[in-house]
C-alpha cells in the first residue's frame, strides 16, 4: 500500500486480536534523511546534504559497544505515491519500498491499549546506508529541487562543522596513500619528547592498526589525520554540507573549523 492512500493510519491485527498502527502526517510529500558511509554521493534531484559523525551501537557478546564513525545524511523530498509500505511488523522500524528498493525507516513508536503504534513524521530517517546503489534509487524517486520550491515547500537544515568530524573524515583517505617515508603528526593529546611531529614514518601495519617511527608506534586514535595529510601533501577532497531548498544554519559556531 502507498503512502498516498493511506489516510491518518493503516491498521492490521494479529490472531489474537492485537492492533498494529502505521499513523502517517498529512501532507504530499516526505523528507527522507539517509544517513550513509558513501562520503562523495551527488545527484540532480539530492536536496541536502549535511556532514556528521554517527555514533553507532554494537551488540557483543559481553554488551554493548558504542563507535564512531564519519558520514553524512543525504535529504531528498519523495512524493508519498512513490512509497509503498511493507506490512511487518518492525516496532519503530518500518519497511518501505523506494523505486524498487526495499529500507527501513527509524521512526517513533509506543504501545497502546489496542497493540502498537508506528508514527511516522514527514520527516524521516532510514537505517545507515552503505552503498551508492541505494541512495541513488531514493535520487530517481526524489523530486528536483526546482520542483520542491515550486510547491512552496522547503526546509532548513543544522550542521556541525567540528573538527572532529574532518579529522574522521580524513582518516581512510591518508590510509589509503600513507606509506613508510612518509611524514606522521600526533593528536592533540599526545607528544614524543615534547613534540607532536612531524616524524619519519618507518613502517605502516593497517592489520594492527598502526603507524611507526623511531622504534616506536602510535594506534591510529593518536594521530592527528589532517595535519598528517597536509605534511604529505595529500589532498582531502570533502564535499562542504549544502540544501538547495532552504537555509544551512551553523549551529555550534564555536567549533567551526
Amino acid at each position: 500500500m502507498k503512502f498516498s492512500e493511506i489516510v491518518d493510519c493503516y491498521v492490521t491485527e494479529d490472531e489474537q486480536g492485537r492492533e498494529y498502527r502505521w499513523s502517517i502526517e498529512d501532507g504530499d510529500n516526505m523528507v527522507i534523511i539517509a544517513p550513509s558511509t558513501v562520503m562523495n554521493f551527488d545527484h540532480p534531484n539530492l536536496a541536502a546534504r549535511v556532514n556528521a559523525v554517527f555514533e553507532l551501537k554494537h551488540y557483543m557478546v559481553y554488551g554493548k559497544k558504542w563507535t564512531e564513525k564519519a558520514g553524512v545524511e543525504y535529504f531528498f523530498v519523495i512524493p508519498k505515491d512513490r512509497i509503498e509500505l511493507v506490512e511487518q511488523r518492525g516496532h519503530s522500524y518500518v519497511n518501505i519500498v523506494i523505486n524498487g528498493a526495499q529500507f527501513v525507516l527509524n521512526v517513533s513508536g509506543h504501545t497502546t491499549n489496542e497493540g502498537w503504534e508506528d508514527i511516522i513524521r514527514l520527516q524521516a530517517h532510514t537505517c545507515i546506508l552503505k552503498t551508492k546503489k541505494q541512495l541513488k534509487a531514493l535520487a530517481e524517486a526524489a523530486l528536483s529541487p526546482e520542483d520542491v520550491v515550486k510547491t512552496n515547500w522547503s526546509f532548513d537544515v543544522d550542521i556541525k562543522r567540528t573538527q572532529r568530524f574532518f579529522e574522521m573524515a580524513s582518516q581512510p583517505v591518508v590510509l589509503d596513500k600513507i606509506k613508510e617515508g612518509m611524514w606522521l603528526m600526533l593528536a592533540k593529546d599526545c607528544s614524543f619528547r615534547g613534540s607532536r611531529g612531524p616524524f619519519l614514518i618507518s613502517g605502516v601495519s593497517r592489520r594492527r592498526r598502526r603507524l611507526y617511527f623511531e622504534h616506536l608506534y602510535v594506534k591510529y586514535n593518536q594521530i592527528d589525520w589532517r595535519l598528517t595529510a597536509e605534511q604529505n601533501n595529500i589532498d582531502i577532497d570533502i564535499p562542504e554540507s549544502f540544501n538547495r531548498v532552504g537555509i544551512v544554519n551553523v549551529v555550534d559556531k564555536k567549533s567551526v573549523a
